[in-house]
């Protein structure tokens, strides 16, 4: 062995990280639980399992899906664009069908065709373009607290006048009945 600033440099080797617990451990319950948390293995073996519930699926029939436990609903995502359906408090079954058809600038409505939907983990992205040949891509993010939507626009649609906003044309099918948050930022 040698000595540098005190430290001792022998060559042994480095203890197993399962030095502690026997290969076929005997761990059950709390003792589990708390050998997990040790160990730094309960966290991510939480995000696995929250993971697995919330990623979205190919179909057979076509198209992908997914469910959401926590927010007791289910969608489905095809070509003709996206379903959510699930359970009311009061036990009836509900419908929300979502198809992104244009964009645009004040009333200037540029219609968007279907182009490509993939999916990875827990998020799907609907890549469509106009027919000037300009893109937007709409996608979701399947999550624990709901379903997230969002679009991403890389070009402006077309030349923007003063005051004009950027308007989204979202064709809504279903038994719920969709409203304008006061601020105008999101639908309810």
């Amino acid at each position: 062995p040698t000595q540098t600033d005190g430290h001792d440099t022998t060559n042994k080797p480095a203890p197993s990280p399962t030095a502690a617990v026997p290969a076929r451990s005997t761990l059950h319950g709390p003792a589990a639980f708390k050998h997990l948390e040790q160990t730094g293995l309960y966290n991510s073996l939480s995000a696995a399992v929250t993971a697995a519930h919330y990623r979205i699926e190919e179909r057979k029939a076509g198209g992908y899906e997914a469910s959401n436990p926590e927010q007791s609903y289910r969608t489905v995502f095809t070509r003709a664009g996206v379903e959510v359906s699930g359970a009311g408090r009061n036990g009836s079954d509900w419908r929300l069908g979502m198809k992104l058809t244009g964009y645009g600038y004040g009333q200037r409505k540029q219609a968007v065709t279907f182009a490509a939907v993939k999916a990875k983990d827990d998020r799907v992205e609907y890549e469509r373009r106009a027919p000037d040949g300009r893109s937007i891509n709409e996608w979701y993010v399947n999550r624990v607290n709901g379903l997230e939507q969002g679009f991403t626009i890389p070009q402006a649609p077309a030349k923007r006048k003063a005051g004009e906003r950027l308007n989204l044309w979202l064709e809504l099918s279903g038994d719920l009945k969709a409203r304008l948050e006061e601020s105008g930022q999101a639908i309810l």
